[in-house]
């Protein structure tokens, strides 16, 4: 964010229940950052601290902040920043994150997947895993000749409804020129398995923009099996698939803190996972792969079905 001629980042804003935590860098050569505290509730208790080398930034750039809420979190609190000079700067809360959320290179790429389909008006896409389940339809955010949503679960908004391992069973071969999957390769038993699936039914050329998690916490239980880094889709895409790896992302840090401390996890709040893994991968040519499991064989759940 920019105030005048200062730039400040917060790279870090969230909460643990009603405990704040920022942290970041602000830059200004002439007039350095005095001070960091937090407004918007009486009685907050607060410590922070500024002018610390900063990694990557640079010396004296730093500024962190802790408060305990005395009521509770507000996306309207305001964190008031000092200069020595006795300017001062303000951002609530929800800008400082805002601001961080629009530095991550997955929205642009997500974006420029999302436009280069838009400019194939022609296209047929097939969305795996797309049921309407947040109140989020994602065929709306296209404009093309057909938009498919193939899921295990009906919908309102479900074109087929078929398991996405079989999925070449049902729709035809070499018919679609994109394919999108958002937050399912995690809740997928056999992902490698769906890697062929897609070959199968996506046209020479074509590509795929799939969107998962290396790092978040259980959900859909009991079928939730997966978690991929931004390596581990070499594993699915590759040469033996019939793909190629076009672009990759992993980002949307996540602490990853125990529920009971330890000695060898006394600094686990320097570690970080990522919410983010996605990649784009383009098919350049077909597969003689095959796995011949099919779910029902491995496992006697089904996917629940829960908004």
């Amino acid at each position: 964010m920019i105030r005048e001629d200062s730039e400040f980042v917060a790279n870090c804003v969230t909460k643990f229940f009603d405990c704040l935590f920022v942290r970041g860098w602000f830059l200004n050569a002439t007039d350095p950052l005095s001070s960091v505290r937090l407004e918007g509730q009486a009685g907050i208790q607060q410590v922070s601290r500024v002018a610390f080398d900063y990694p990557g930034i640079g010396p004296s750039a730093g500024f962190q902040l802790q408060a305990v809420l005395s009521e509770g979190f507000d996306w309207d609190l305001t964190v008031e920043f000092t200069t020595v000079s006795g300017r001062v700067a303000l951002a609530t809360v929800r800008e400082l994150s805002e601001d961080r959320l629009a530095r991550y290179p997955s929205r642009s790429k997500s974006a420029n997947f999302r436009a280069q389909v838009n400019a194939t008006p022609d296209a047929r896409v097939l969305d795996i895993g797309g049921r309407d389940r947040s109140k989020m339809d994602l065929s709306t955010q296209f404009r093309v000749k057909e938009y498919v949503v193939l899921d295990i679960v009906p919908g309102s908004n479900v074109d087929v409804v078929a398991d996405a391992h079989e999925m070449s069973r049902i729709l035809e071969p070499e018919s679609f020129d994109y394919v999108i999957s958002l937050s399912v390769f995690e809740h997928l038993l056999m992902p490698w398995k769906v890697a062929l699936e897609m070959n199968r039914v996506m046209k020479l050329g074509g590509r795929a923009w799939i969107s998962t998690h290396q790092t978040i916490g259980m959900h859909d239980i009991p079928w939730d099996f997966w978690r991929f880094s931004d390596t581990a889709w070499d594993a699915l895409f590759n040469e033996s698939t019939g793909f190629r790896i076009v672009d990759r992302v992993m980002d949307h840090e996540e602490f990853i803190l125990p529920f009971a401390i330890r000695d060898e996890k006394l600094d686990a709040e320097k570690a970080a996972g990522c919410e983010m893994s996605a990649v784009v991968v383009e098919k350049i040519g077909p597969t003689s792969l095959d796995w011949p499991v099919s779910l029902e064989s491995v496992i006697q759940t089904m996917y629940p079905q829960g908004d």
